[in-house]
């Protein structure tokens, strides 16, 4: 999120809260740009990145990964971090994230304990909602992005990895978003107790891939079993495989051929 951190050698920049500072849309754009090459350079045609969270408490835990509270700010600089690693043409996945509301979680909800709010509750109505935290996800939409990270957090209660209203019915209806939702790290999982019925309430709410950390098997198998009971359609399954191969097919995935 600040450059291809994981590789040695490669260039680090300003956290996003620092980049934010300089209020200064082109140097991000750079910066975005500047990333993008260095991920191909080493085979990596995706990247979770920006962070569209307007942060409203800076005790979140992760306000360094936001450009600020202001949601113009947020919004045009996401944007152009965004535009920096798509280029055009696309060479790069951006992940606008974490959608939605996750920098506006409520002191004391987080699961962590009553002294946290990551991973919490963001207790607003859809009106704030809408004003404080959408904005930056209909620029993104607007400019092309094919793939969305959902929040850990939640809206007045309900998971946003199982929010079918914001996921399915404002993003991807009324916003007309063509791309892949993906879940944060294990986002699923904390849906439900039960994991079966954690995959379920999430597929159906909207998410099309999750990001499963360590067994990958168990997800495959427990998502079979939903679609031979009837539990998730399989109309359901073949949007979301439309949805991801468009984005593989976007960014030339397929046009790339490695070996003899």
């Amino acid at each position: 999120v600040h450059g291809h951190n994981n590789v040695r050698g490669a260039t680090i920049f300003p956290h996003n809260i620092g980049l934010g500072a300089t209020r200064n849309a082109e140097l991000v754009e750079q910066v975005g740009a500047a990333t993008a090459a260095e991920l191909m350079a080493t085979g990596i045609y995706w990247n979770y990145a920006p962070v569209l969270a307007p942060v409203q408490d800076i005790r979140w835990g992760r306000t360094y990964e936001s450009f600020g509270e202001n949601t113009e700010l947020v919004t045009d600089l996401g944007l152009a971090f965004m535009n920096g690693l798509q280029g055009d043409p696309l060479m790069v996945l951006a992940t606008p994230k974490h959608y939605l509301g996750d920098g506006g979680t409520t002191w004391g909800t987080s699961s962590f304990g009553p002294n946290n709010m990551d991973r919490g509750d963001t207790q607003v109505d859809e009106a704030t909602l809408r004003e404080l935290y959408l904005p930056p996800y209909i620029e993104a939409v607007n400019s092309g992005a094919l793939t969305l990270m959902v929040s850990f957090s939640s809206w007045n209660g309900v998971p946003m990895h199982a929010h079918e209203y914001l996921i399915t019915d404002v993003l991807k209806g009324e916003l007309g978003f063509t791309g892949f939702v993906v879940s944060d790290w294990q986002g699923i999982d904390l849906v439900n107790a039960d994991y079966y019925q954690a995959v379920v309430a999430s597929i159906n709410a909207g998410v099309d891939m999750n990001m499963v950390p360590q067994d990958y098997r168990r997800f495959i198998t427990t998502l079979t079993q939903a679609v031979e009971a009837g539990d998730v359609s399989q109309e359901r399954i073949d949007d979301a495989v439309r949805r991801i191969l468009r984005a593989k097919f976007a960014v030339g995935l397929f046009d790339r051929v490695t070996g003899d």
